[in-house]
């Protein structure tokens, strides 16, 4: 099972109405097992990091694979 895959799977699912491509990194254990930069999503978005994060961790939602989905930084 590659978690990551679906991770990124579930962003592009989100995101995918936009037309936008997804690109999920690991990040360090201080903001959690994965994320999703969003500051690239922004310009073409029209819409802040922050309201672009917030809207995504909303949208997807924690299941068996995911214990929580947050909008950090």
């Amino acid at each position: 099972m590659d978690i990551l895959a679906i991770f990124r799977d579930a962003a592009n699912r989100m995101l995918h109405e936009q037309g936008i491509e997804q690109k999920v990194d690991y990040a360090n254990e201080n903001f959690g097992d994965y994320t999703l930069p969003c500051f690239s999503l922004a310009k073409q978005m029209r819409k802040s990091p922050a309201m672009i994060a917030k809207e995504l961790a909303r949208n997807i939602k924690p299941d068996e694979y995911f214990e929580k989905i947050v909008a950090a930084g």
